[in-house]
């Protein structure tokens, strides 16, 4: 459990150091010949940011669920829940149309493959899960729910496991989407 801990703990700090290095970029780059990055740099920003919420959630859901706490399990499946349905229900503002004709602009159409991979595993995802996760987000998380007893109900009906593993997939692809900007800016 320790070393589990530790990795989570190294993957949060990597990420914590992306983000600061990222939101330099207007202090960094004010030539105004630079300008252009920044829409690039903002956009890589918003994508480590939704990777940074959605890691620690799932720290902690696979934390409560490795020591038998159903109910923080059943908090945090619904927290990652919530994270999973705004990166997916957001799917095109993973990259968005700036983005794609900057890039287009300056290297060309085939400089956004690897995004174009990555945001159509996000759309996959979205196909498969949006419904189940807006049902959580919108009823089950806020308690938007006026019937008490219906929510408790529907509640332990989450199946953590399953909130992880889709959970898993969609940071792996957002981290899959950083490097993918991070290589775009590296030619740009």
């Amino acid at each position: 459990m320790i070393q589990t801990l530790k990795a989570y703990d190294s993957v949060i700090q990597a990420m914590h150091g992306t983000i600061k290095g990222l939101k330099a970029y207007p202090v960094i780059l004010i030539q105004p010949e630079h300008k252009y990055l920044h829409a690039v740099f903002d956009k890589a920003l918003f994508n480590a940011l939704c990777g940074l919420d959605l890691i620690t959630g799932l720290k902690y859901l696979d934390v409560s669920s490795a020591v038998g706490n159903s109910f923080e399990a059943n908090f945090f499946a619904r927290i990652v829940a919530h994270s999973c349905f705004e990166i997916l229900d957001n799917v095109n503002k993973t990259v968005g149309i700036q983005i794609i004709q900057l890039v287009e602009g300056c290297l060309g159409a085939q400089a956004l493959n690897e995004l174009n991979v990555h945001v159509e595993e996000l759309n996959q995802l979205k196909k498969r899960h949006i419904a189940a996760l807006k049902h959580i987000r919108n009823n089950l998380f806020g308690h938007k729910m006026n019937a008490g007893r219906e929510q408790a109900e529907e509640m332990l009906l989450i199946t953590p496991r399953s909130i992880y593993d889709v959970g898993d997939r969609v940071f792996r692809i957002e981290v899959g989407i950083l490097a993918a900007f991070m290589r775009i800016l590296r030619k740009m």
